[in-house]
């Protein structure tokens, strides 16, 4: 069975890390978690899970979660500091607390690569898209994750 590039996170001379990631933003926008959540809400994570097990392995599942968790965790940071610089009157407007701002952030991720960036190059953006957003696109790599072991474990 030939092994996919993506399974080696062993960045050699060949690859550099903005093609591993461009490969890994191109899985999450297959899941195609915005139109998901508006044709099912909640149980899109439902639907990812779905597709995750069809179309991955473990590994790779495990490997894509940690990948969104990192650019989630970047975006929070970056979120963070624009609205530290901003004035009161900004940051008044950003009405998330600490959980919904997660779901937010994983949700911005979950739309992709372009919406990411997007929201890198215009943090004030958040302001308009804070009230339309599905908790939480990581649920679903949790759910693919949580089935498979428990179909792998020995009784």
């Amino acid at each position: 069975m030939e092994q996919l590039q993506l399974d080696n996170m062993n960045y050699n001379n060949n690859i550099n890390e903005f093609n591993v990631r461009y490969d890994y933003w191109g899985d999450i926008e297959k899941l195609n978690w915005y139109e998901n959540t508006k044709h099912y809400g909640y149980d899109a994570n439902t639907r990812i899970s779905e597709y995750l097990m069809d179309n991955f392995t473990i590994e790779h599942i495990i490997k894509l979660k940690n990948f969104v968790v990192e650019q989630r965790q970047a975006l929070q940071n970056m979120l963070r500091g624009y609205f530290k610089a901003s004035p009161t009157s900004v940051r008044k407007e950003f009405i998330l607390g600490d959980d919904a701002f997660w779901d937010f952030a994983s949700h911005i991720v979950g739309m992709g690569r372009t919406m990411f960036m997007y929201v890198y190059d215009h943090p004030e953006v958040v302001l308009l898209m804070q009230k339309d957003y599905q908790e939480n696109f990581e649920y679903g790599f949790d759910y693919a994750i949580s089935a498979i072991n428990n179909e792998t474990k020995v009784n």
